[in-house]
């Protein structure tokens, strides 16, 4: 089985390079049903500690549970997955969570390499109808780590989303989020990057080179959230020298103080040796000391700018 899935991606790539590029699938069948995939959007496929089948750097299946890959298209139901169209001109759209049959998660314009505009869906159990919208109230929590991973910062909705959020719905009614001022003019590559890491966050993926959302100039972030009615901003000062970093403070300033002492007591705000926390009227404040290098610290920025701009509606990795 082994040899012969080997042998198989071998084929996989000489084909792949052969084959015209547009509107042409990869289709895999496994015990799931199958699984379609735009080649132009596939970085590669490669086998993953000889029982894995990893294609591009977010979908894996078990060896034993391939049945087969072809490059015609089936008769069989498909499903799709991955960025499907030409991400460089014109539409494309991203498959990763379930819903609707060939229901794209987010949706990209795109004209010279450069993002025009881009709608994320939300999920079936919300988009549904502006009803499931007015549901969702005060359910929602905001939990991300901070910078070094160490420990958890914890926001709470108080609204209810349509209140503060730039929601839109399509012909059949299905609610999306307008994330076009976000991703405006960005590289449609580093727009996949940063999609494909809300909905799989690999730490082995490809990453950007820099902050996507927030602005960084060496020493100082600062981003913007637009997770209640009044924006809350984080801003990230980093202390170090001789091409290391060895401490990190957080600020999150709130528009209130009301909002800063609630978030700020559903943290975990015990202090030990290596993280500080205090709360100063609208702010709360983390301080961080560790030892890593500046290339270190970059990757754990990024990973950060990333997390905490993710869409609150986007479920986490099971």
């Amino acid at each position: 089985m082994k040899l012969k899935l080997i042998i198989l991606l071998c084929i996989t790539t000489w084909v792949s390079s052969s084959l015209p590029a547009e509107g042409q699938g990869m289709y895999v069948f496994s015990r799931e049903g199958c699984d379609a995939y735009d080649i132009r959007n596939i970085e590669e496929v490669r086998v993953v500690d000889s029982y894995c089948l990893k294609i591009g750097s977010s979908f894996l299946y078990p060896c034993a549970e391939i049945d087969s890959i072809t490059f015609a298209e089936p008769l069989a139901e498909t499903r799709r997955m991955g960025w499907w169209g030409d991400m460089g001109f014109g539409r494309s759209a991203c498959y990763y969570q379930s819903f609707l049959k060939d229901y794209p998660n987010m949706v990209v314009e795109a004209a010279d390499s450069l993002c025009t505009s881009a709608l994320y869906y939300l999920p079936d159990e919300v988009s549904d109808s502006r009803e499931g919208l007015q549901k969702v109230g005060r359910k929602w929590r905001y939990v991300k780590n901070t910078l070094s991973g160490r420990r958890k910062i914890e926001l709470h909705l108080f609204d209810k989303p349509d209140d503060w959020l730039d929601i839109a719905y399509d012909t059949h009614g299905r609610a999306c989020l307008n994330y076009s001022s976000a991703f405006d003019y960005l590289p449609a590559s580093t727009l996949r990057q940063a999609v494909n890491y809300w909905f799989h966050p690999d730490t082995t993926a490809s990453l950007p080179a820099s902050p996507v959302f927030g602005s960084f100039d060496g020493l100082h972030y600062e981003v913007s959230l637009p997770v209640m009615k009044e924006p809350v901003r984080f801003t990230i000062n980093l202390g170090g020298a001789a091409g290391y970093i060895d401490t990190d403070t957080t600020t999150i300033v709130f528009p209130d103080t009301l909002t800063a002492t609630e978030s700020f007591h559903q943290m975990d705000i015990s202090d030990d040796e290596c993280t500080l926390f205090s709360l100063d009227g609208n702010r709360i404040i983390i301080v961080e000391l560790f030892h890593a290098t500046v290339d270190e610290v970059m990757k754990w920025l990024v990973r950060f700018d990333l997390d905490i701009c993710k869409p609150i509606f986007i479920r986490e990795e099971e």
